[in-house]
C-alpha cells in the first residue's frame, strides 16, 4: 500500500530539513517512523532528492559533537596502543605536510 504525501507535507519536510534537522528528529516532528520515511523516499523521488541535497546541512549542524567523538577515539587509541598512535600521527602529519607543499608549488604566493 502506497503512502500518500501531499505537496504541502513535502514542502514542510523540505523546510524542516533545510534548518539542519536530523532525519530522526524530522520523523518525530512529522509523526512518522523512520521505516515509513525510507518507504516514502522510494515512492517520492523528489523527497529523496530533498534529503540528499540537505545532507550537508545535517552534517554541519553538530561539528563540535563529531570533534568530541574523534577526540575520544584518538584518546582511546593512545591509551590502548601508544606506538600505533604515534605512527598514525606521524603519517597524518607527513600527509598534511605534503598537501601543503603541493599547494604552495601550485600557488607560490599563497
Amino acid at each position: 500500500m502506497r503512502v500518500k504525501l501531499s505537496k504541502d507535507k513535502l514542502k514542510e519536510i523540505s523546510n524542516l530539513l533545510k534548518t539542519g534537522l536530523s532525519l530522526s528528529s524530522l520523523c518525530k516532528q512529522i509523526k512518522i517512523s523512520e521505516c515509513s520515511l525510507r518507504k516514502l523516499k522510494v515512492h517520492y523521488p523528489e523527497l529523496n532528492e530533498i534529503i540528499n541535497n540537505t545532507r550537508h546541512l545535517r552534517n554541519k549542524s553538530m561539528p563540535e559533537k563529531t570533534g568530541i567523538i574523534r577526540l575520544k577515539q584518538t584518546l582511546n587509541i593512545i591509551e590502548n596502543n601508544p606506538e600505533k598512535a604515534l605512527s598514525k600521527f606521524k603519517t597524518e602529519y607527513n600527509e598534511r605536510k605534503k598537501q601543503i607543499m603541493l599547494k604552495n608549488l601550485k600557488d607560490p604566493y599563497y
